[in-house]
């Protein structure tokens, strides 16, 4: 089930798939990617995801042709450099690590771009996201602790789209689930990262995913079944169980955007 919410059109969402094919036609980006694709199919697939929804959001914001194939580039390359990279990462905070995995963890940065900056086919705008990616607009980030005025357009849209995945995937972070992540935009990392960019984005996640089981403050169990276009925490629920745990036989329907003292407070993974 896609991530997106339902005012995201699906001709946009093939539109940024089929530039990511047209890209992955270069054969020095390919032969890039396929050690990764056999050695690290999570980092694999964290490159496919930040590359879509970096592109997606790209295109609704209107951005350049230029400006779309620099960031398909960028975002499917960005963490090349955690090939090599011995420590574990997976559903780990980074952060907390002893300063010398942290290091060699944060150092991929570098790692990635020396391994592309040389090829004739890759720009420097698409170098830049795979060496900035991890700074934030407040200044906090790395290598370079570059603040909002000298980061790009590209180059935020990408570290948001990959900080949103890696939390999603749990990838240098404790995994935390969808609705999570965009509370943690919604606090925290609205000062870490360029905010009107952080709104495009979150603006474009459904919380809830279609088909995913989820516990309303009421105590109930619904299933999603539905999104509510322009509401992405507020989509349509059928219940399965009451309050008191038995299971609904009767079809009930709740539409969240007009029960507005039902709100979700947790989903359940089978």
């Amino acid at each position: 089930e896609s991530r997106f919410e339902s005012n995201t059109g699906d001709n946009i969402i093939q539109v940024a798939e089929k530039l990511i094919k047209d890209v992955l036609e270069n054969p020095g980006i390919k032969n890039c990617l396929l050690s990764i694709k056999r050695d690290k199919t999570d980092i694999y697939s964290h490159l496919i995801s930040t590359a879509v929804m970096s592109l997606v959001i790209a295109i609704k914001m209107d951005m350049s042709e230029e400006q779309l194939n620099d960031i398909a580039v960028g975002a499917l390359l960005h963490d090349i450099g955690l090939k090599d990279i011995g420590i574990k990462y997976v559903d780990v905070d980074v952060s907390s690590l002893p300063s010398e995995d942290k290091l060699e963890y944060r150092v991929h940065v570098l790692k990635g771009y020396e391994a592309v900056r040389q090829f004739d086919w890759i720009s420097n705008s698409a170098c830049e996201i795979i060496l900035s990616h991890h700074e934030k607009a407040d200044g906090t980030g790395y290598p370079f602790h570059k603040g909002k005025r000298n980061i790009s357009k590209i180059v935020k849209l990408v570290s948001i789209c990959d900080v949103f995945d890696e939390k999603a995937n749990g990838i240098g972070y404790k995994k935390r689930k969808v609705h999570e992540v965009i509370e943690y935009f919604r606090t925290s990392g609205a000062y870490e990262y360029d905010y009107s960019i952080m709104s495009k984005v979150i603006q474009n996640i459904a919380w809830f995913t279609t088909g995913v089981k989820v516990i309303t403050n009421e105590g109930e169990t619904a299933l999603v079944i539905r999104q509510n276009k322009g509401f992405p925490d507020r989509p349509v629920i059928k219940i399965l169980k009451d309050s008191d745990g038995n299971n609904v036989k009767d079809d009930i329907v709740k539409n969240l955007t007009e029960q507005l003292t039902i709100f979700i407070t947790d989903t359940i993974e089978d």
